[in-house]
């Protein structure tokens, strides 16, 4: 009877748990059932069961946003509640018609936004940076005639084995990194650091005027913002076209 009590105990907590959980996220876990994954009968795609794994360390932004979606045939849907998988490299979209998560079928996505709060992000879906047809998305942090852009992935880092909050014992933490790139139609990809060299690199026949220009512009690229308005220097002087 003790262990009957004890067993009913732990299953009543894991309920309270994921109760609590989905109230966090603003999203409710009733009437999950795999035929209510699409949206207006054309955003569709694979039911998608959150983890508490993929919620801390996969999904990006932090929280819920706003945002929309661009298909390829030319149709939006606006002010749905997205986040990006970082771990799978796909768009997760939450269906309030049927309280379910899904992730969108990417074949039809050409772009996506997030309306963080002031901020808007915007991600295209492009061939993959590897000797592969399969298509990623990438977050657009420059638009022009050559584009800068942000890979956000999942990394594996092996660490001492520990044992996590939920009493689980873990060897592994996995990390969100950034990969850049600058991309035109013409030229494809090229990897990118966050540094003067790696511009530099990429058009060495123009070294001494990308180095004047960002001397008179007192420039020192450090960061993301940095490498943004290094961009937008090269295209407004006609260096990059």
């Amino acid at each position: 009877m003790r262990s009957l009590k004890k067993y009913i105990g732990v299953v009543i907590f894991i309920l309270v748990s994921c109760s609590v959980f989905a109230q966090k996220e603003g999203v409710s876990w009733q009437k999950l059932n795999e035929s209510s994954n699409r949206l207006q009968g054309k955003l569709t795609g694979r039911v998608y069961y959150i983890s508490g794994e993929a919620n801390r360390s996969f999904l990006y932004p932090n929280d819920w946003v706003k945002g929309d979606i661009l298909l390829t045939n030319g149709d939006k849907f606006e002010n749905l509640e997205l986040r990006y998988e970082a771990d799978k490299d796909e768009l997760i979209v939450y269906n309030a018609n049927n309280f379910t998560l899904f992730f969108v079928e990417k074949e039809l996505v050409k772009s996506f936004t997030f309306k963080n709060g002031d901020k808007i992000q915007k991600f295209i879906k492009l061939s993959n940076v590897r000797d592969s047809a399969r298509d990623n998305y990438f977050e657009e942090l420059y638009c022009g005639a050559r584009s800068f852009l942000a890979f956000h992935y999942i990394f594996e880092h092996k660490v001492s084995p520990y044992v996590d909050r939920n009493g689980v014992m873990r060897d592994s933490e996995y990390l969100q990194q950034t990969n850049y790139f600058m991309y035109s139609e013409k030229d494809g990809m090229r990897k990118m650091d966050i540094n003067r060299r790696s511009i530099l690199n990429a058009f060495p026949d123009r070294k001494k005027e990308i180095k004047k220009l960002f001397r008179k512009n007192h420039l020192l690229i450090q960061n993301e913002e940095a490498m943004i308005f290094a961009f937008r220097l090269l295209e407004e002087n006609n260096i990059i076209n």
